[in-house]
């Protein structure tokens, strides 16, 4: 168990296991909203309320911080997607994760699956999502990059961004 996570050495903290019950709540909460659309609706309407709720933790995502706080991997995952903190937010792995539990916990018309990916954009580690529509086609769904203002930070990956970010999502076949 983490050390964030721990009551002590062979127990969890209790507080821990309420959060995460929250943050499953609040993503149940999210399907809900969306159960009676499109399926189509219900995959564009999780990237909305997930860039509602969080927001891209460049800290998070610098070698200092992750020195500084080698246990901390919740930027990393999807409970800080969820937990309803303004102050708790995620990294490209954590945007994905939460996709994908939200996919996880929807019941689709069509014969719908989303799996997360890694791999690089521009010599840098990243994560998105795969869906593989009733098309049998994927596409890809990239959260990280359809939030935040990219446009703020002066390099070819935030340009590039900025011109593509609307057709990040359910693109490619």
């Amino acid at each position: 168990v983490l050390a964030q996570y721990q009551g002590d050495t062979y127990t969890v903290d209790p507080g821990s296991i309420d959060r995460a019950k929250l943050a499953r709540k609040n993503a149940q909460a999210i399907v809900e909203q969306y159960a009676g659309c499109s399926d189509y609706a219900k995959l564009a309407g999780y990237v909305t309320a997930i860039c509602r709720l969080v927001r891209y933790d460049d800290e998070a995502a610098t070698p200092q911080w992750q020195y500084a706080n080698p246990q901390i991997q919740d930027p990393w995952k999807l409970i800080w997607a969820f937990d309803g903190d303004s102050d708790t937010n995620v990294v490209c792995e954590g945007y994905a994760q939460a996709y994908q539990y939200l996919c996880e916990l929807t019941a689709f018309d069509g014969d719908i699956h989303c799996r997360l990916v890694t791999g690089n954009v521009s010599g840098t580690e990243h994560s998105w999502n795969l869906v593989r529509m009733d098309d049998g086609k994927n596409y890809l769904v990239d959260v990280t990059y359809m939030d935040g203002d990219w446009d703020e930070l002066d390099d070819d990956l935030a340009h590039w961004i900025g011109e593509n970010r609307g057709r990040l999502f359910l693109r490619g076949g």
